[in-house]
């Protein structure tokens, strides 16, 4: 999950990267993506405990976090997470 705010100085670059993790893996994988301040934001903003956008959060199929990053991440950095959660999901089942 992505949460960013309308008005992120790198809301192109992070929009891009989500975009291109969601090409990679959206068959195996669902990605969300909410703005900061919309509706129903702030529900996932108390759940997983997020400061301060931007955020990426990830979870396992029962919603338990494997990985939070804090701020943007790169493809390359966000990549082996989304492999390690697949990864444990599918031998879990």
């Amino acid at each position: 999950m992505l949460l960013r705010a309308d008005d992120q100085p790198d809301g192109d670059e992070l929009d891009e990267e989500f975009a291109e993790l969601k090409a990679q893996f959206g068959e195996q994988a669902l990605f969300v993506k909410k703005e900061w301040d919309a509706d129903g934001s702030d529900n996932l903003i108390k759940k997983y405990q997020v400061p301060a956008p931007p955020a990426l959060v990830f979870t396992d199929a029962g919603a338990k976090i494997v990985k939070q990053f804090d701020k943007a991440g790169t493809v390359e950095s966000m990549k082996p997470v989304v492999e390690s959660v697949l990864e444990t999901d599918k031998n879990s089942h």
